[in-house]
């Protein structure tokens, strides 16, 4: 089954996990940071609804299975978004070693501070590392789904360096939210140009 972008028809897009030329791919991009081999910076972009198949299994859509081709683990590290707003809850997708880099950034605040355990406990200690099958899915973990109120369609979003996992008439509602604060973002961003 195809992924099917946001507001198109369903698609075709190529198959990167069984690509013979991947291991090749990932060794080429691989750069050393902190005296470790890491991939390059990854960006989700698009949104796409995929549906759910009988056994519990969603394919990760082929733009961003190819995103975490250069990854030293071919992993989504998920979990429940701790801000759910009005609109219920939704999940976080990370590149396995992009979540590496999410939990440096959180042990580097002190070992003992509220903030610190707030965090670990929120997104270090239920962060579910999940693997792909040979056809690019991976089954979300029940308590989550059921936290994030997914059904027999998924929308993922990208949002730059990670991804969102919705329910589709959820991140619609969100969406719709959003829109009132639009103005006032872009302010934001105008800010950073300059």
């Amino acid at each position: 089954m195809g992924d099917r972008l946001r507001g198109t028809k369903a698609g075709e897009y190529q198959h990167v996990l069984g690509d013979p030329g991947h291991e090749i791919n990932r060794q080429r991009t691989m750069r050393r940071h902190n005296g470790r081999m890491t991939a390059p910076m990854t960006v989700f972009l698009s949104s796409y609804v995929n549906n759910v198949d009988k056994k519990g299994r969603v394919s990760v859509p082929a733009s961003f299975r190819h995103e975490m081709a250069a990854h030293t683990r071919q992993q989504v590290v998920v979990y429940a978004a701790p801000d759910a707003g009005s609109n219920g809850g939704y999940l976080y997708g990370w590149a396995y070693d992009d979540f590496l880099k999410l939990a440096e950034k959180i042990q580097q605040l002190p070992a003992l501070s509220p903030v610190r355990q707030r965090l670990a406990r929120a997104i270090l200690a239920a962060a579910r590392p999940l693997n792909f099958d040979d056809a690019g899915r991976v089954m979300l973990p029940a308590d989550l789904a059921e936290k994030a109120g997914l059904g027999e369609e998924i929308l993922f979003a990208g949002q730059g360096e990670y991804f969102t996992i919705w329910n589709p008439q959820r991140y619609d509602a969100q969406m719709q939210d959003d829109g009132q604060l639009t103005a006032e973002d872009f302010a934001v961003m105008e800010g950073l140009w300059k």
